[in-house]
Order: C-alpha cells, then structure tokens, then sequence
C-alpha cells in the first residue's frame, strides 16, 4: 500500500489529480511505512525519493490554498534544485513570504510558467486559476 500512496501523492503533486482524502493522511501514510516498505534496497535514494514526493505535494497543497509554499517543495514541484529557487528569492523573481517561503501567487505564477498549473482553492473547496 505504501507504494501505492506514494504514486497518488505523486500525481497529485504533479497534476493536481484529486486525492480520496486529505494529503496530511497520505503524508501519515507514507512516513509511517517509509523504511520498511519504499527504502528496503539499502540505500537512500528511496527515502530521498519519497522526502521529494512529500515535499512537491506539500507545496502544492499549500499554493492551492494561497499558504506560503516552503522554497524546498518548490523547488521539488519545480524539478529544479534549491539552491535555484533561493537565486529566484534573492533575484526578486519570487517574493519571500518568510524566510524559507515563497509566496503562493508568486509560486503559482513561477509553476504555471514551467508548465506546471496549480489553481487557487476557495475556501468551499473549488477552484480558480
């Protein structure tokens, strides 16, 4: 099951596919079962894996809702390293919300440019570009 709820938290994170419940229960999930079920090779790379899964999803959880979107997941959701979205930061191409966060419009409107849509929630649940 791990597995299968590490693709879905995928998916979403990269399309926004809607999930059967919140993502905190996936994340619960997938950090519960993490080293018996994804990282039984014996190296990292699963769990480093599954840390950029949790991170990308988080940040698009968090842009849809209009929350300040951790520089990290961005940059995760982005397929580009930290260090860029931090040069992003510094440049002003993105606005800081906070130290280590990026705001969500200026994270959506960054994505949407890669490619990547993320639309903003209302509150009731549905959405808007």
């Amino acid at each position: 099951p791990a597995g299968e709820v590490a693709l879905q938290a995928f998916t979403y994170a990269q399309t926004g596919a809607p999930l059967d419940a919140p993502l905190s229960e996936y994340l619960i999930t997938l950090v519960g079962g993490a080293e018996s079920a994804l990282d039984d090779s014996q190296t990292k790379e699963p769990a480093a894996d599954l840390a950029r899964i949790i991170a990308a999803a988080q940040a698009r959880d968090d842009a849809e809702r209009g929350e300040p979107v951790r520089a990290v997941g961005l940059a995760c959701l982005g397929d580009v390293h930290p260090v860029r979205v931090r040069q992003l930061v510094e440049g002003g191409e993105l606005r800081a919300s906070e130290r280590g966060y990026v705001r969500a419009d200026d994270a959506r409107r960054w994505l949407a440019a890669r490619g990547i849509v993320v639309e903003r929630r209302q509150i009731d649940g549905s959405s808007r570009p």
